[in-house]
This record gives C-alpha cells, sequence and structure tokens, in this order.
C-alpha cells in the first residue's frame, strides 16, 4: 500500500514538472523574441540605463585614466615599502585592483589606436 503510494507520488511529481518546464521554455522563447538594441527593447526604455550609460561616460576618460596610473603607483610603492599588516596589505591589493580596473579599459583603447598598439597586434601602419 505504501509502496503504490509513493510510486502515484512519483509519477505525479514527475507529471507535473514536465508539465511546468514546458510551461515555462514556451514563455520563454516568447519573452526572448525581441529585437534589443542599446538600452531600448521594442519601445521600451530600462530606467537605469541612463545611470549606467552616464557611469561609463565618467568611467572613460583622462581622469579615471590618471587615477589608475597614480593608484597603481601609489599602491605598488606601499606594497614594496615593507613592514605593513595583513589588514593594511589586504587594502592596498584593494586600491591596486581598483586602480588597474580604472586603467586598464582607457590603456586598451590607447593602444588600440596608436601605432604602437599596430606594431603590436603584427600591423604595419
Amino acid at each position: 500500500m505504501k509502496n503504490r503510494l509513493f510510486k502515484k507520488i512519483r509519477k505525479k511529481t514527475l507529471e507535473t514538472s514536465i508539465a511546468f518546464t514546458l510551461l515555462l521554455s514556451s514563455a520563454a522563447t516568447k519573452a526572448f523574441a525581441s529585437t534589443v538594441s542599446g538600452d531600448r527593447v521594442d519601445g521600451i526604455t530600462w530606467p537605469w540605463m541612463k545611470f549606467f550609460n552616464s557611469l561609463a561616460d565618467q568611467l572613460t576618460g583622462p581622469l579615471p585614466m590618471t587615477l589608475g596610473v597614480m593608484g597603481i603607483a601609489g599602491a605598488a610603492m606601499a606594497l614594496f615599502s615593507g613592514h605593513a599588516g595583513g589588514g593594511t596589505q589586504k587594502f592596498i591589493v584593494l586600491i591596486l585592483a581598483v586602480s588597474i580596473c580604472l586603467f586598464a579599459p582607457n590603456f586598451m583603447t590607447y593602444i588600440q589606436t596608436s601605432a604602437g598598439g599596430l606594431t603590436i597586434a603584427g600591423m604595419v601602419p
């Protein structure tokens, strides 16, 4: 009796999960069928994209590159200068990581657009 009940419950659970999976997969195809371009999806303007676009503009200029270089140099000098505690070292490494994140996109753009970047990529200007 108990065994039959468990088999019946398993069968119902399997049927329910298959039906739910089919329902979700059909709904997902309709959700991803729309076109996405920039911050718009078929006429819908996402409210947070204005903030992210302005943040991206602020993080891709001469100031972040300068702050990144200064942060990398300062963190490197602080790490190599010696006797800092564990917490201080972790904070310095955090500053180094943030500085690299600020510096890297601008540096890569600079390399891609300069003659040096062309020679690194194997193209002769």
